[in-house]
C-alpha cells in the first residue's frame, strides 16, 4: 500500500479502487510466516511485502540507545524524523527539552513543551510527508483497513514511553484508529 500510494513522488498516479483492493490482499498477515526456531520472515505471496514504516525509526533509536550505554554513554539524545529517544537527562542534570510542533500550522512553531530525562516521544500526523492532487491531500499514514490515507480527523498523535520502538508502534496505530477508539485502547490497557 505504502509504495502503490508513492505519497512523496508527486507526479504518481492516485490509485484505483482496484489497485488499492489487490494491494490490501497482498497486505495481509497470511502472507507471512514467521518461523521462531530459525527467527527468519518469509513472504509467501509474489508481489507481498513488509513496510516497517510504523516502528523502524523507533527500533533504530532504542538499538542506539542501546549502543551507545554499552560504550558507557550517560547522556544521549537521538533525534529520528518524528521521533526521540533521551536517556540521562543533561550533563548537568537538567532534563532534555523538547517543543512539539503546531501540526495545524507547522510554521508557526511549537505548541507544547515537554521535559524528558529518560523516555521517548514520538510523534505522528499529517503535516510533513503528503501531497495535494485537485486540492485533495494525501498523507502518508495508510489506513490498512481501507488502503486509504488515515481520515480520523486527527492531525497528529504524540505518545511518551520508555522506548521508541513501542512509542513509534503506538502513535502510528493511535493515528489510524481515532480519538475515541485510541482512548478506549488506553483506558483499557496498562
Amino acid at each position: 500500500l505504502v509504495e502503490l500510494w508513492d505519497i512523496m513522488n508527486p507526479d504518481a498516479p492516485i490509485p484505483t479502487k482496484d489497485q488499492i483492493r489487490q494491494a490490501i490482499e497482498l497486505s495481509s498477515v497470511e502472507n507471512i510466516a514467521f518461523d521462531p526456531i530459525e527467527k527468519s520472515i518469509t513472504i509467501k505471496e509474489i508481489g507481498a511485502g513488509i513496510d516497517l514504516g510504523g516502528i523502524a525509526k523507533g527500533y533504530a533509536a532504542d538499538l542506539t540507545v542501546k549502543r551507545l550505554k554499552e560504550k558507557g554513554v550517560l547522556h544521549g539524545f537521538i533525534s529520528l524524523g518524528g521521533g526521540v529517544q533521551a536517556f540521562g537527562g543533561k550533563s548537568n542534570g537538567d532534563p532534555w527539552v523538547l517543543g512539539l510542533q503546531n501540526p495545524i500550522e507547522p510554521e508557526s512553531g511549537h505548541f507544547a513543551r515537554y521535559e524528558v530525562f529518560d523516555g521517548a516521544v514520538v510523534t505522528s500526523g499529517d503535516y510533513q510527508r503528503y501531497k495535494e492532487v485537485e486540492d485533495i491531500v494525501y498523507h502518508h499514514i495508510i489506513d490498512p483497513r481501507d488502503g486509504y490515507p488515515v481520515q480520523e480527523g486527527l492531525a497528529s498523535v504524540t505518545v511518551f514511553t520508555e522506548n521508541s520502538t513501542e512509542a513509534d508502534a503506538y502513535s502510528t496505530a493511535f493515528y489510524i484508529m481515532g480519538f475515541d477508539e485510541s482512548m478506549n485502547f488506553i483506558e483499557n490497557n496498562e
